[in-house]
């Protein structure tokens, strides 16, 4: 038994720059339509995408897969998150505001039915202007080709999600604590653990009477403080970060159609800029988290959207 999905999106845009008499941001429209057989590699499913209003699109999935309620939201969900990455990967100017696909889900319609139906491919385009108004309102469409390819070879990953959430963030300080999350996730990964938890600052007899040290605290924090020194290792954490990202295959990064060698001074400045979310009165650099982070964290998505088995490569 087929299963058709209908449900309507729009393409919002985060973090607009918006003053007294100005106002600037990003657009992002899809010209054509998308039809993709078999997407994140689910066989017997078709995608489609239409445009039925000015600036609202319906999504149509039709499938012979037995999914439940609950996965059809999440397969709904994951088309959503990816087609936001796909849309900011080649974002130029996401100071002027962060693109991302909302989803109607009080409108979501499931039906049955037995109709067969053919497969088709296209790809997705978008258009590519830039337009002012009055002098008033600046508004920048820009043209991103996506072949269909990289969604049917799509693989879903849950860093997708902390990427999502960073893009429609409206806040900077939630845009860089969401995008920071994915660096975190690489620090926790079982490439990270491997190349460094053998290279321990204290040695096998140091370690120990830092452990007897700590069993004469009754105090189960203060225990815990001294036994963390134990997780200590002979690089800092910026080194072992930059070596991380090189492991991957990370070398540079784009800002503005500029290539960025990948620094320690930046990674530095990126991880000292995360101590400052959560000090009251503490504004974060735009600068940083523009030029350096964003680009840095959608460079670090696409390599492991092309390789979701990378982190776990053993050293």
């Amino acid at each position: 038994m087929k299963k058709i999905i209908e449900v309507n999106f729009v393409i919002k845009c985060s973090n607009k720059i918006t003053q007294i008499g100005y106002q600037a941001g990003n657009i992002i429209n899809i010209n054509s339509q998308l039809e993709i057989e078999n997407p994140f590699k689910i066989d017997n499913t078709i995608f489609q995408i239409e445009l039925v209003d000015k600036s609202i699109y319906k999504l149509k999935i039709n499938t012979l897969k037995p999914f439940t309620e609950s996965e059809i939201i999440q397969l709904i969900k994951e088309f959503s998150q990816y087609i936001t990455f796909l849309i900011n990967k080649k974002e130029h100017s996401p100071h002027y505001g962060t693109s991302f696909i909302e989803i109607d889900w009080p409108n979501l319609i499931i039906k049955e039915n037995h109709d067969n139906y053919s497969q088709n491919e296209h790809e997705i385009t978008f258009s590519d202007t830039i337009t002012v108004s009055d002098s008033i309102s600046i508004s920048c469409k820009r043209n991103v080709e996506i072949d269909a390819n990289e969604i049917i070879n799509a693989h879903y990953f849950e860093i997708l999600n902390f990427y999502y959430d960073a893009i429609k963030a409206e806040n900077i300080k939630s845009k860089y604590f969401h995008l920071f999350l994915i660096i975190e996730y690489l620090e926790e990964s079982n490439l990270y653990k491997n190349m460094f938890n053998s290279n321990k600052l204290f040695d096998n007899n140091e370690q120990k009477i830092i452990t007897q040290l700590s069993n004469q605290f009754e105090d189960d924090i203060k225990k815990g403080t001294i036994r963390n020194l134990l997780n200590r290792t002979k690089e800092s954490r910026v080194i072992k970060l930059m070596n991380l990202l090189k492991k991957i295959g990370l070398e540079n990064y784009v800002f503005f159609g500029k290539e960025v060698q990948l620094e320690e001074k930046n990674i530095k400045n990126i991880i000292e800029e995360r101590h400052k979310l959560f000090h009251r009165g503490q504004n974060i650099s735009e600068n940083i988290l523009w030029m350096h982070l964003y680009p840095l964290v959608t460079k670090i998505v696409q390599i492991i959207a092309n390789n979701t088995n990378c982190l776990d490569i053993k050293e």
